[in-house]
């Protein structure tokens, strides 16, 4: 591992990892020792709490209908992404000999989450589910879930606000719905008429998250696995606080057979904030402590 000591390390260890030089584990690894804050970040379990906004974006019901889980819609808040960082790999040419030639590059760039878009949902959809982590509170597919929240609008059995085109905030009325198509553009969703229209007759559209849990409620059961498997990870936690006995990953299993329909997302939700109400620290490590040994060298 490369030592850095002067007053720009943090950001050398990037440059370090953006050409290769470094892994991202290394480089974190690098963080903890320093006590740096961890380059890939999102914010703290309870803070950015969907459940305080009275009003949700699209892609944040959608996501709501789909999956019915929480931290899954905290995700595609756009003030929350702003917040994250992770590791992302990439490839590129770099100029040298004055331009006259070109380097095949290759390296993790530390960059802030990409904002939130119903039409990327879809393709989190497919990356959860080849990782099978799609949450057990799933209802329906992002897209079925579209559908039906247009459906809703529709029939007037949910109302939502907008923008209009001077700027005036207006309910959107039923009869617009049918019309309405759902875009990306410029890394937002836009609704518009058709795709060559040059104009969004709504924009800022937000729905009422209270009218949302009407029509598509939570489910109650796998909440209360959470809760259960967050009390019995902390009553684990704190007879070893400062040594954790076996990988995560080996609680998660022994999680599942106690508490069946509990997702992983759940589990590493109950995980963290285990870890904080416990206060013990070192099971946020990787892998497990070591044990002390009397064998000399």
């Amino acid at each position: 591992m490369v030592r850095l000591r002067s007053t720009d390390a943090r950001d050398r260890l990037i440059s370090l990892v953006r050409y290769g030089k470094v892994t991202p584990q290394a480089a974190e690894a690098e963080a903890a020792a320093r006590g740096w804050p961890p380059f890939e970040r999102k914010p703290a379990v309870g803070t950015l709490d969907p459940m305080a906004e009275t009003r949700w974006p699209i892609v944040m019901a959608v996501a709501w209908i789909a999956w019915r889980d929480i931290e899954l819609t905290r995700q595609q808040s756009a003030e929350f992404r702003s917040e994250c960082t992770h590791w992302i790999f990439r490839e590129w040419n770099q100029p040298i000999k004055n331009g006259t030639a070109f380097a095949r590059r290759a390296g993790w760039f530390l960059e802030t989450w990409s904002k939130p878009t119903t039409v990327r949902l879809a393709f989190l959809e497919d990356i959860l589910n080849a990782k099978d982590e799609l949450p057990s509170t799933q209802k329906m597919s992002i897209r079925a879930a579209e559908k039906e929240l247009w459906r809703a609008l529709s029939e007037g059995r949910l109302t939502a606000e907008g923008m209009d085109t001077s700027g005036k905030p207006v309910d959107i009325p039923e009869r617009e719905w049918p019309y309405l198509i759902l875009f990306e553009e410029g890394e937002r969703d836009a609704l518009k008429y058709d795709a060559l229209a040059r104009f969004e007759p709504f924009k800022r559209v937000h729905l009422r998250r209270s009218d949302l849990f009407k029509l598509w409620p939570r489910a109650g059961s796998t909440i209360n696995a959470e809760h259960d498997c967050c009390a019995w990870l902390i009553t684990k936690m704190e007879e070893s606080p400062h040594r954790k006995p076996k990988p995560r990953d080996q609680y998660w299993a022994d999680a599942k057979r106690e508490f069946p329909t509990l997702a992983k997302r759940q589990f590493v939700r109950a995980w963290e904030r285990a870890i904080q109400k416990s206060g013990a620290v070192s099971w946020s490590r990787a892998g497990r402590a070591p044990t002390k040994s009397n064998r000399r060298t």
